[in-house]
């Protein structure tokens, strides 16, 4: 970019949550609330004061579902004066769908979230080359809340035991954990987080990624670790296949493509803030 752009990213999950958007380090602080029928954390009040007008250039509302509620300040794109950008990062509608009259409320929630921008900025650089060391199989990793996929793993274990019989369930950890290293085979069936740290890390990781032929995963698919799969017959097929095969060794361009540095620049050309 031609000029030095300020750029102000609100977001309700920092750390200590343990999730994949918790990666920002909060700088500045706003009022929120956890809401019991919402089950999340809310922002209160107008969030955007927290800048000065003087610096108020670009603001990127992280997950704004989360951040809108109870806004009644002046609005974003007259606050930030080169414009905002939403970036959601979860199928809300597939959450919704598995709830208590799910049909009818997502198709109200459908028409409340048109209209938001969906980036998909992928990418989470974690070096750590094991050519050859991986001596065990498969492993998942998801947080029990919500719909992560779990259940969905779950379900086709139950389904398949005799096909993939002796896969492991470690206790909770995350992909910094040395107890991970040695695994090959990373399974994610979630069909609702747009943005998957865990599968971008565990390809950084240089490990086989078994994930649904899904939207959401669509980024991922360009890396020959990745298997995708239609149905639960297709999971058991891939999965044999990954537990028996090695991992291909990713290219410096591949790398490149889990790093930082190419997820900045895909996010500044889907918020075309070239443009701005």
């Amino acid at each position: 970019m031609d000029k030095r752009r300020l750029i102000a990213i609100f977001t309700t999950a920092s750390l200590p949550w343990m999730t994949g958007t918790a990666v920002h380090i909060p700088i500045l602080f706003y009022p929120g609330k956890f809401s019991l029928d919402k089950r999340s954390i809310l922002a209160v009040g107008d969030i955007s004061q927290v800048i000065p007008d003087e610096k108020a250039d670009i603001a990127i509302l992280e997950e704004p579902e989360h951040l809108t509620w109870y806004h009644h300040g002046k609005r974003w794109k007259i606050k930030f004066a080169a414009g905002y950008r939403n970036c959601p990062h979860t199928n809300y509608l597939a959450y919704v769908r598995r709830e208590k009259n799910g049909r009818m409320q997502a198709y109200l929630l459908k028409y409340l979230i048109i209209g938001c921008w969906y980036i998909l900025s992928q990418g989470k650089q974690i070096i750590c080359c094991h050519p050859g060391a991986f001596s065990k199989g498969a492993y998942y990793i998801g947080k029990m809340v919500w719909s992560k996929g779990y259940k969905e793993l779950l379900n086709l274990l139950r389904d398949h035991q005799k096909e993939l019989a002796g896969l492991e369930s470690p206790s909770w950890r995350d992909h910094a954990n040395f107890e991970f290293h040695d695994y090959k085979v990373f399974l994610n069936p979630s069909t609702t987080d747009v943005v998957c740290t865990t599968t971008a890390e565990a390809l950084a990781m240089g490990k086989i990624v078994v994930c649904a032929n899904h939207p959401s995963n669509e980024f991922f698919k360009q890396f020959p670790n990745c298997r995708t799969y239609e149905n639960s017959d297709g999971f058991v097929k891939v999965t044999q296949q990954a537990l028996a095969e090695q991992p291909a060794q990713l290219t410096d361009a591949q790398r490149h493509e889990l790093s930082w540095e190419a997820a900045t620049e895909r996010f500044l050309r889907a918020a075309e803030l070239e443009q701005s």
